[in-house]
């Protein structure tokens, strides 16, 4: 698509082709003046974010010229100012074009033939002087008064951010989000924007603040930007929380504040539940080199250890941790819904899995099949190629021999698919499905269809390349497992980290709560090897 100079054209909207009401999106047939007109009775097309616009109004118009393939060329509006129209026939196509339920051309005809260029004036500021027009009940007038009040609202919010350079974009969002509160809210308080409406983060909420001239260290402005922060850090690094002293080190460089006054915004944060304040990790002594063979030893009485430092979570990073500890707890202490299985019958299952299904598992894959099996949770782990699959594989043969339902699932769309072709599950009902599949997520309102109310429907669940789940994903497949439920997690712990928040296999390994098998030995080699993997 091609753009070109921002024109500023003048004229009236003659039809909407197409809005989107969630966001306004509007494809409009816009008549330019006589000043704009390429060509006698030209008709223009204009798009873009046209919150209360309607047929017959006269606009101020500035955008961008941009030659789309399929539709041509037209004016992308990037701002824009209404005026109502100003002649009869303006007044009843504006009227006439749907802006009010129920008044259709010819109610709009009788109302403008009573009243004339006054009609709106009159509509607006003295609505009981509708009575006086005959077939105009009074279940018109009350709507009227009301869509007449909202359209004021929305133009009123506009303006007012328009003044302050701020996109339609943006303020259709704020509207949506406060309605009539909207210019209130803004006054108030800018920063709650980043709180309430998606889409506005710290940065835009800013924005706003500083073009409406608020003070850069008031306590709102200081508090959003503490919050921003540790989602900074959880976004670009993966940290759940920071340590207070960095956080307060890299707030005042971006906010452009000093330190200390910053202590005041963190304690309301508490105080409100926005974030969280928890005890300084344990301290962890460092391994200090041996003396004597250094060419300039170190006094090590005289160096200074880093004291450790208070954590601060930002609120769902913590929910999300300590949730996780609690259904971790009750899942691995409540009862298991699988049939017990005696080492006779384990020494049954492997002679068959070598014998029919050639598979030869080692002693490790052997434990790390009984462990899943006999465990509630428990965890495989090991580098590529040392028969992680495989081990998946022979577990999956018994549970579908003892008709167990089970899930398989990996973060990703392709972490899936290798998962369904190593374990042969491919086309068939236990085909592994994206994390977000099997908890039936819901982007419309990023929410999980499976939760504690509402669980999975599996006896055991399985979950491939667990290095890539954060703690946020962690969080939500706990709440969706049923308390039966077995939970097996495979994946490399030395592979990176998930790009969202938390290292959770890395710190679920370290913390040796829940039974794990690590394989070593490698088996994987070239495709002429006969060694399944």
């Amino acid at each position: 698509m091609e753009y070109c100079s921002m024109p500023t054209l003048e004229g009236s909207v003659e039809n909407i082709v197409f809005r989107n009401e969630d966001n306004h999106y509007t494809v409009a047939r816009f008549r330019p003046n006589d000043s704009g007109r390429l060509f006698r009775d030209d008709l223009m097309t204009i798009v873009g974010m046209l919150p209360g616009v309607h047929v017959g109004e006269l606009l101020s118009v500035e955008g961008e010229w941009e030659k789309d393939p399929k539709y041509g060329r037209q004016l992308h509006v990037t701002s824009f100012v209404q005026r109502l129209p100003a002649s009869v026939e303006g007044i009843t196509r504006y009227l006439s074009s749907g802006l009010i339920k129920g008044i259709g051309p010819k109610k709009a005809k009788v109302i403008v033939e009573q009243f004339g260029l006054q009609s709106l004036a009159i509509m607006e500021q003295q609505p009981e002087r509708l009575s006086e027009v005959k077939g105009i009940s009074a279940r018109d007038r009350e709507q009227i008064i009301k869509t007449l009040a909202e359209q004021s609202e929305i133009k009123e919010l506009h303006l007012f951010l328009q003044t302050h350079n701020v996109s339609m974009n943006i303020a259709t969002r704020i509207y949506k989000q406060y309605g009539k509160e909207s210019i209130k809210v803004i006054r108030e308080n800018p920063y709650q924007l980043a709180q309430d409406v998606h889409g506005i983060g710290f940065r835009i909420a800013d924005d706003i603040a500083v073009k409406l001239g608020l003070p850069s260290d008031s306590v709102p402005r200081l508090a959003t930007g503490l919050k921003y922060v540790l989602a900074q850090a959880a976004n670009d690094d993966g940290h759940c929380f920071l340590p207070e002293g960095e956080l307060l080190t890299r707030a005042a460089t971006i906010l452009q504040t000093p330190y200390d006054a910053l202590p005041a915004a963190m304690e309301q944060l508490r105080s409100e539940r926005d974030v969280f304040i928890e005890a300084p990790l344990p301290a962890q002594q460092a391994p200090r080199p041996a003396t004597g063979d250094e060419e300039y030893p170190i006094d090590w009485s005289e160096v200074e250890e880093a004291e450790p430092q208070q954590r601060v979570y930002f609120g769902p990073f913590w929910y999300a941790e300590q949730g996780s500890a609690r259904l971790l707890r009750i899942l691995l202490h409540s009862s298991s819904s699988l049939p017990p299985a005696s080492q006779q019958l384990w020494d049954t299952v492997f002679t068959r899995l070598a014998q029919n299904g050639k598979m030869q598992l080692t002693e490790k894959q052997c434990e790390a099949v009984q462990t899943a099996y006999s465990k509630k949770v428990s965890i495989l782990t090991g580098g590529p190629g040392t028969g992680k699959s495989t081990s998946i594989r022979a577990l999956l043969m018994l549970l579908r021999k003892r008709n167990i339902d089970v899930a398989l699932a990996a973060p990703t769309g392709r972490a899936a698919k290798r998962l369904s072709e190593a374990t042969g599950a491919q086309g068939t009902a236990f085909q592994a499905k994206t994390l977000h599949r099997l908890l039936e997520y819901s982007p419309h309102d990023n929410t999980f269809q499976r939760n504690e109310e509402n669980p999975l429907p599996y006896q055991f669940v399985i979950v491939d390349e667990f290095s890539m789940v954060d703690i946020l994903l962690f969080y939500h497949l706990l709440k969706a497992l049923p308390k039966e439920a077995h939970l097996l997690l495979v994946g490399d712990a030395d592979q990176l980290p998930s790009v969202g928040p938390g290292n959770v296999l890395r710190d679920l390994l370290r913390s040796e709560a829940i039974p794990s098998v690590r394989l070593m030995e490698l088996f994987r080699q070239a495709k002429q090897s006969k060694i399944i993997v």
